[in-house]
């Protein structure tokens, strides 16, 4: 499979991201959220489940917001953080009670 030459200039973030999301077929910001999702529920593995859930989730909309600005993420991915950030906080609120 040959792959799509990089742009010329690749010192910024967004060349760089966008170029690997091209090469992935649009996939590498769906990995870059699975990725700080799984890797921040381990970091939290002493909490409760549901306050890491939470905070994993938290962490994952905020990069999913960047992502979509950055144009790699597509919008139904952002909403699905979103929907689950949503149970995530419900379930929080259950918990603590």
């Amino acid at each position: 499979m040959a792959f799509a030459n990089p742009p010329s200039n690749t010192t910024n973030l967004i060349n760089f991201v966008t170029h690997a999301n091209s090469i992935t077929d649009g996939w590498f910001g769906l990995i870059v959220l699975i990725s700080i999702f799984t890797v921040s529920m381990i970091a939290m593995k002493g909490k409760r489940t549901t306050a890491a859930f939470a905070a994993a989730m938290f962490g994952t909309s905020l990069m999913g917001i960047l992502l979509r600005v950055m144009d790699v993420l597509n919008d139904r991915a952002l909403f699905a953080c979103f929907v689950l950030l949503g149970v995530a906080v419900v379930a929080l609120m259950y918990d603590s009670n």
